[in-house]
């Protein structure tokens, strides 16, 4: 049984793979924050919007999961064409999440709107 513990816990012992998920946590906590204020400095809050956002990023979390029993099956013998799937997971979720931050920014200061979409490609319409 301890075999099996530690081959589950191998993935997310590596230190690369705990800044990962720190940082996609950090950030996605940072984006439902920044969510949230940028409603409110609006006056357009939703209760739907944000339990719609909410639900994407626990969607997220569960698909990291998925992810990190892929890298344990690999692990173990599974033989795939690309690993590890987690590192790439949360790399993949750590700039969608900072990218998200920067629409949110981007539409609560429009006075460098054009800035921001002539260098990182971000247009505050794509945000809800």
């Amino acid at each position: 049984m301890g075999d099996l513990i530690n081959l589950i816990a191998a993935p997310i012992s590596e230190t690369s793979a705990q800044v990962g998920t720190l940082c996609v946590l950090v950030l996605t906590g940072l984006d439902v924050m920044a969510g949230c204020l940028s409603a409110h400095l609006h006056n357009e809050f939703s209760s739907h919007k944000l339990r719609d956002g909410l639900i994407r990023k626990m969607q997220n979390i569960l698909l990291m999961c998925g992810a990190l029993f892929a890298d344990v099956a690999l692990l173990g013998g599974l033989q795939l064409p690309f690993s590890p799937c987690y590192l790439a997971l949360c790399t993949a979720f750590i700039v969608m999440e900072i990218k998200s931050l920067l629409e949110i920014w981007n539409a609560d200061h429009p006075e460098v709107s054009g800035t921001l979409e002539h260098v990182f490609g971000v247009d505050d319409s794509e945000h809800d």
